[in-house]
């Protein structure tokens, strides 16, 4: 991971569906074009470390409800469960999924650059679950996750619960873009 050198500090963020949020970000602490993305890791005095990803803010050290709404935390039993999360490189889903005693969790994710940048700079949410790709309950599986369900599918796989934590891309009908 290549260190930071520039000092501009982005202050406005748009958002998918075209509102703009204005963060107190004081510090970019890492950026770097991967193979999907433009991917930045923001410091703000309000919501600590942020994951920035073309420029969409993601989730921040302070969205511990995100996941925990996404997860439906207290309403859903994982307790012996088989999950599967689709994305979720910032590590926070399976972070606490893990807290709730599945079987096995697989996470697929696409961008190495994600997972390792959200475990330097994002341990507050991940714990040290993007430390290593293979747990003794949970493997991280780096590849695209449409490759991956197919293979699940032809295997006769079944999940008891499927999380879709992927990036809020704007989706429109020009080109390929």
């Amino acid at each position: 991971l290549i260190p930071v050198s520039q000092n501009i500090f982005p202050k406005y963020f748009p958002t998918s569906d075209s509102r703009c949020m204005e963060y107190d970000v004081d510090e970019v602490l890492f950026e770097s074009k991967s193979k999907y993305q433009f991917v930045q890791i923001v410091r703000t005095i309000s919501y600590g470390n942020m994951l920035v990803l073309d420029g969409l803010q993601n989730i921040a050290e302070g969205d511990l409800i995100y996941t925990e709404t996404l997860m439906q935390r207290k309403k859903l039993n994982y307790n012996g469960a088989e999950i599967l999360i689709l994305g979720g490189g910032d590590g926070a889903l399976l972070y606490e999924l893990l807290k709730e005693n599945p079987k096995f969790v697989t996470m697929v994710e696409i961008d190495e650059v994600v997972l390792k940048c959200c475990n330097q700079h994002m341990k507050s949410i991940c714990g040290n679950v993007l430390e290593n790709f293979n747990g003794d309950n949970y493997k991280i599986v780096v590849d695209d996750c449409c490759k991956e369900i197919d293979k699940y599918i032809s295997n006769g796989k079944k999940f008891d619960y499927i999380f879709g934590d992927l990036t809020d891309i704007p989706i429109n009908d020009i080109g390929d873009n």
